[in-house]
């Protein structure tokens, strides 16, 4: 039961994120965990591959900023590992009037590196030796969708609040090279 909570929690991840834009590229740092535990950080950056500007059926202007996007981070679960991931792929950004702004992300090149705490193997004679870096990599891809606002003065920073979803799929050399 712990286990699947454990995984269900891991696969809604909530991150909180405080944007700077400077000219095409767009820099954030922000919080990356489960609710208050599982603390870590999330650090993306992304660059403006098209701001397209358009009327809606009721007349208002609507711009859509299309980028591509790459994250790094990592997070720690005190009670069994460290984990740490990159990233990569696009985001779409919907700009409102209000300053509230819908965006959504799907980064299906994505590798996560799982490190274990202190683990030993036995081998075939017996001797018990401590593992060098326990752990596994991961195929990471993931989607995320949330809501955003710009700043009044400042209209280059900005905050956001995403629901990240992210599958961890066993690492295979023959789909990926890594």
């Amino acid at each position: 039961m712990r286990f699947s909570f454990s995984l269900i929690l891991l696969l809604f991840v909530f991150s909180a994120i405080a944007q700077k834009q400077i000219s095409d590229y767009r820099y954030s740092i922000g919080y990356f965990g489960n609710n208050l535990w599982n603390e870590g950080v999330n650090v993306g950056m992304e660059k403006l591959r098209s701001d397209t500007t358009y009327f809606n059926k009721k007349g208002k202007t609507r711009t859509v900023n299309k980028n591509y996007a790459a994250n790094f981070g990592f997070y720690n679960d005190s009670e069994s590992h460290l984990g740490m991931f990159l990233t990569a792929g696009w985001s779409r950004r919907k700009m409102l009037k209000n300053r509230f702004n819908p965006t959504s992300s799907l980064q299906p090149l994505g590798i996560y590196r799982s490190f274990l705490p202190e683990t030993y193997k036995v081998n075939e004679d017996g001797e018990v030796r401590k593992v060098f870096l326990p752990g596994r990599f991961y195929l990471a891809p993931n989607v995320s969708a949330g809501i955003g606002r710009m700043g009044r003065w400042h209209p280059d920073n900005s905050w956001y609040v995403k629901l990240n979803i992210t599958t961890l799929l066993p690492y295979s050399r023959a789909i990926f090279p890594w």
